[in-house]
């Protein structure tokens, strides 16, 4: 007899498809991941996080020698985020916390540049 398939975590089923923004994302140690599913399903929080913010800049900063707050990876990371169609992507499940966050507190979703 065989013994039952175990699951593989979630985590486990994701995958790497951009090694640059994976670069960016372990500057910024974002280790937690969530889908967009889950997005959905989580309630309020009272806080925005110093990434959320920085990240707001970074949507809007046209210098491309900006040092502000990790603003070069963060519009590398956007760039990604925004053309990316894989569901299983690592570097978007391991963003989408701070996208979340920005969802949250966005007071002007008609004209924001955060996908």
């Amino acid at each position: 007899m065989s013994a039952p398939p175990t699951e593989t975590p979630e985590k486990d089923k994701l995958k790497t498809y951009c090694k640059t923004t994976a670069a960016y994302l372990n500057k910024l140690d974002l280790t937690e991941t969530m889908s967009r599913e889950q997005m959905l399903g989580q309630g309020m929080t009272t806080q925005v996080s110093p990434l959320a913010l920085a990240m707001d800049h970074a949507a809007f900063c046209t210098n491309r020698r900006c040092c502000r707050g990790f603003c070069f990876s963060l519009k590398g990371i956007l760039k990604h985020y925004a053309d990316c169609y894989h569901l299983d992507c690592l570097e978007c499940h391991r963003f989408n916390p701070v996208v979340f966050e920005h969802v949250l507190f966005c007071e002007d979703n008609r004209n924001c540049r955060i996908p």
